[in-house]
């Protein structure tokens, strides 16, 4: 059976810790162990490169809202047996 649960999304962003603007990463990942993801600040003015451990920002996470249950036809349903 599937069920459908409505969700939150959450997008974690890294911000310059020189200027305050968002860094992006720069499309590379050392393969040191643990992976390493560079990141570099968008501002034009500002030079501040930054080594993120594990992660390339940003990050989209969803966490799931317990109220409502939907079947695959949007119908709700109880909340019973596996979520």
């Amino acid at each position: 059976m599937i069920r459908r649960k409505r969700c939150d999304t959450y997008v974690y962003r890294l911000w310059c810790d020189k200027c305050g603007s968002e860094m992006r990463p720069s499309g590379e990942m050392l393969t040191s162990s643990p992976p390493q993801f560079p990141h570099a600040c968008t501002n034009e003015d500002c030079d501040h490169t930054e080594i993120s451990v594990n992660r390339s920002y940003p990050i989209v996470d969803t966490v799931e809202v317990h109220e409502e249950v939907l079947d695959a036809n949007d119908q709700k349903v109880s909340n019973v047996g596996p979520n």
